[in-house]
């Protein structure tokens, strides 16, 4: 993490915190002072907590059968592979060739 401050805000940089995830803000004794050199008395365990929420949509990490496979047999399932556990909602997919396409609703 990195901590940069403006004014009489500081900035914590809280880049690949986990996700759902609580955590808590501990600031020590002096980790800040104001312009006359003042220091901060801190912040205690308990005093600022949060979680994190998902808030990124899942992508695509992989199929089968691959991109432009050419050898696949008619009774072959398609496997999406997403970068993250996922579950069904308003489930409507198609398969599609030049002339006609195969829908399915799960």
């Amino acid at each position: 993490m990195q901590v940069t401050y403006k004014g009489a805000k500081a900035i914590i940089q809280t880049r690949g915190l986990s996700k759902n995830t609580q955590y808590t803000v501990i600031v020590h004794e002096g980790a800040f002072q104001d312009t006359s050199g003042n220091l901060f008395a801190g912040v205690p365990k308990g005093d600022v907590v949060f979680t994190t929420m998902d808030v990124l949509n899942p992508t695509l990490s992989g199929s089968s059968p691959e991109w432009l496979e050419q050898t696949v047999p008619q009774n072959a399932d398609v496997v999406l592979t997403f970068d993250e556990s996922i579950s069904l909602y308003n489930a409507s997919v198609a398969c599609q060739t030049a002339g006609s396409i195969a829908e399915g609703i799960v």
